[in-house]
């Protein structure tokens, strides 16, 4: 692994145990063993390193959704999707968790994802149109309401980690799976009868 890769790994670590606040770039730096110059001749400041986190988290999800957009719209699919997202998310918790004063400390990142959540809305629309043709949405909910649908969808999403840390008690491993059907229900009442059928399936072969 080269020094520059391992910077982010080790980065990632640390902002997701202690936070981006309390990690420095020379916390890094001594957690590697390396010398803060070394560091910096990679990275410059740790907004570059925190940049290049989110970054590489939104290259991820690029490419999972270009994947979901290319193959055949089903529940099953939408399901597993989610729960990629959400998986990701968890493995670049920080993220979530220090969202606002990230945006707040990071104009940079700001405006990226501000540009990114226009980008993510067409695609969204793209979903919600393939999953009411294939009869999995129903036909007599307007547009409208499947946007502030997919905005509700896109707000938890962004915070469900947030809560999580707090108030979640039970196994940590069922964690993931707790918050993914927790939200994928909120897709309920939108489901036709024949999406309300795959629903139930899918989600008791998930328990």
């Amino acid at each position: 692994m080269e020094t520059k890769e391992k910077i982010l790994e080790t980065a990632l670590k640390l902002f997701n145990e202690n936070g981006v606040e309390n990690t420095s770039a020379k916390n890094i730096a001594a957690d590697m063993k390396i010398s803060d110059g070394n560091l910096r001749y990679h990275f410059r400041t740790k907004e570059e390193i925190v940049y290049s986190l989110y970054l590489q988290l939104v290259e991820i999800f690029n490419q999972r959704l270009a994947q979901y957009e290319a193959t055949p719209t089903t529940l099953k699919e939408t399901y597993q999707t989610l729960l990629f997202v959400f998986t990701k998310l968890y493995e670049y918790k920080f993220l979530m968790i220090d969202f606002v004063a990230i945006m707040r400390k990071y104009p940079k990142i700001r405006q990226h994802y501000q540009a990114l959540y226009q980008l993510r809305r067409q695609q969204y629309n793209r979903f919600i149109q393939a999953l009411i043709e294939e009869d999995i949405f129903r036909k007599d909910i307007t547009i409208a309401q499947y946007q502030n649908m997919a905005e509700h969808l896109n707000i938890l999403s962004d915070f469900w980690i947030s809560s999580a840390e707090i108030l979640y008690q039970e196994e940590e491993q069922r964690k993931l799976a707790h918050y993914t059907q927790l939200i994928f229900s909120l897709l309920l009442p939108y489901l036709s009868r024949k999406g309300m059928y795959d629903y139930i399936t899918l989600i008791d072969t998930a328990v």
